[in-house]
């Protein structure tokens, strides 16, 4: 019984994001790097991102890797094996995408623009 309460923490804390990454690995898991890239990008359109009167929307799109958007140092061991699996760079990109496009359509009025080298990655 006591094994089974264990295992279920241990379960539990996979999605959470609890794990540094050494800084050498950046530069030899091209994976790695890549989600590194785009946890900078998406640090830059988290402003649109939560001000935008959509905001549930685009915060949805990330589901449980919200962590993601939110630092950009922290992993979970789901992220790790996603990341090795090729899972997990799809899946940011394709979010990425997506926001993009809804901030540079966005029609709410007064609202402000990504800045040039933000428009400049997704062109």
């Amino acid at each position: 019984m006591q094994e089974d309460h264990w295992c279920k923490k241990i379960i539990a804390l996979k999605e959470k994001p609890l794990l540094d990454v050494d800084e050498k690995l950046y530069d030899r898991v091209t994976r790695l790097k890549k989600i590194r890239e785009f946890r900078l990008q998406a640090s830059q359109m988290a402003p649109y991102i939560y001000t935008c009167p959509q905001s549930e929307y685009l915060v949805g799109l990330w589901r449980e890797r919200i962590h993601l958007l939110q630092n950009d140092d922290k992993y979970s061991l789901t992220d790790l094996i996603d990341i090795k699996q090729g899972r997990l760079v799809a899946f940011v990109h394709t979010v990425l995408q997506k926001t993009f496009e809804h901030i540079r359509q966005c029609q709410v009025p007064n609202s402000p623009r990504p800045p040039l080298p933000l428009l400049a990655c997704f062109a």
